[in-house]
């Protein structure tokens, strides 16, 4: 297995907290969005209660179609930019010798967030921007670089065995990341969807 140096952990935990509070924001921004009438009925009576009598429900008709219009294009771009920011952190982490795309990625889709995701509540979007510039200025070792998978031995003595790194295919990553993030979240459907990305 590679070791923590080869990888870029810290800019990885933090795009992957990043993502995960965005993709929460948006969730939420889509509660609102695509929410219950009960939501849109207290609405609609707080909001003629402060504009007073007049015309207020011509106000009302024009904010609540101006909502329906473009609220639900801005959830759809919250929940992306949450799932991409996830990815891009797995991706960062199994593929560390592409850290430049993947750092631009997260920076990228953490700002794009802001939109529907609410920023993470703020601290998804600082925590992703910090998280993809720390992958944009870290620089791998030459055993990043080169990943090529090591054939062990099937005897192997005690100084090979313990001298010997053993370097995961990103088939064999993604299947262990996917094992620990689906213990992590087991019982929920979200990481069935990122999952099958």
């Amino acid at each position: 297995m590679l070791r923590a140096e080869t990888r870029a952990v810290a800019p990885f935990v933090l795009s992957l907290v990043g993502g995960v509070l965005i993709l929460l924001g948006a969730i939420v921004a889509s509660i609102f969005t695509f929410g219950s009438p009960v939501i849109y009925g207290s609405m609609s009576s707080s909001m003629s209660g402060m504009m007073g009598r007049m015309n207020s429900g011509m106000w009302m008709g024009m904010m609540m179609g101006g909502m329906m219009g473009i609220y639900p294009v801005f959830s759809i771009i919250g929940l992306a930019s949450g799932a991409l920011v996830i990815l891009g952190a797995v991706m960062l982490y199994s593929r560390p010798f592409e850290k430049d795309l993947w750092g631009a990625v997260i920076i990228a889709f953490s700002i794009l967030g802001i939109l529907g995701g609410m920023g993470g509540f703020m601290i998804g979007l600082v925590l992703g921007v910090v998280g993809g510039t720390l992958a944009l200025a870290w620089n791998p070792t030459p055993e990043t670089a080169v990943s090529t998978p090591v054939i062990l031995s099937s005897n192997p003595t005690p100084e090979t065995a313990v001298s010997t790194p053993v370097i995961l295919s990103s088939q064999q990553t993604h299947g262990l990341l996917t094992a620990i993030l689906g213990y992590a979240w087991r019982g929920s459907g979200t990481f069935a969807l990122l999952a099958n990305v």
